[in-house]
């Protein structure tokens, strides 16, 4: 009996040794999956926020650019493609700014193009106006050329007349004293 119940412990033994292995097995296993299956989890969460950030990068770059050509004036440039969060609606406010801003120089250029043709019209009018002074000035001054001389040609008419009258007195003495002496000589 002793015999069998040491036969029984060793194989009891022999079993617990076993199912310790056993177990100690699996528990290694156990762990070591368990690690590779942080590691993987881990290394996609990585990949995945390596991705998101990359893409905020671009929107954020593509976004920045497309303002930078606003800013430079550029109002043709097409906007990169809108995204459904906070970088696209950013991007849509550029898109309305650079509408808004392209409708502003389009018609300060059309304002512009008015100003022009009115002040090409008021110096063809000013050019007119100074033509016609100019015409005015020549002919006030042909005037007061024309009335010095007739001022003069009164003057010296006045002269001759004055002239006449004297040789008419002479020639009217010297015919009355004619007279005379014809009228003595007759009688």
């Amino acid at each position: 009996v002793s015999e069998q119940i040491s036969q029984l412990v060793t194989l009891q033994l022999d079993v617990a040794k076993n199912d310790y292995e056993r177990a100690s097995t699996e528990y290694s296993q156990a762990r070591r999956n368990g690690i590779v299956f942080v590691l993987i989890i881990t290394l996609l969460f990585a990949g995945l926020c390596f991705w998101i950030i990359q893409d905020v990068q671009h929107a954020v770059h593509s976004t920045s650019l497309f303002a930078a050509q606003i800013a430079e004036g550029r109002l043709n440039q097409r906007s990169p493609n809108a995204r459904h969060d906070e970088v696209g609606s950013i991007l849509k406010s550029l898109v309305s700014m650079q509408e808004s801003l392209h409708k502003t120089v389009h018609s300060i250029a059309h304002s512009a193009q008015i100003v022009f043709g009115t002040s090409q019209e008021l110096h063809s009018g000013a050019s007119q106006v100074s033509n016609v002074i100019e015409l005015q000035n020549q002919t006030s001054s042909m005037l007061a050329t024309s009335v010095q001389q007739l001022a003069v040609s009164v003057e010296q008419i006045s002269d001759n007349a004055a002239e006449v009258s004297q040789a008419t007195q002479e020639a009217l003495a010297a015919s009355g004293t004619s007279a005379r002496i014809i009228q003595e000589t007759h009688h």
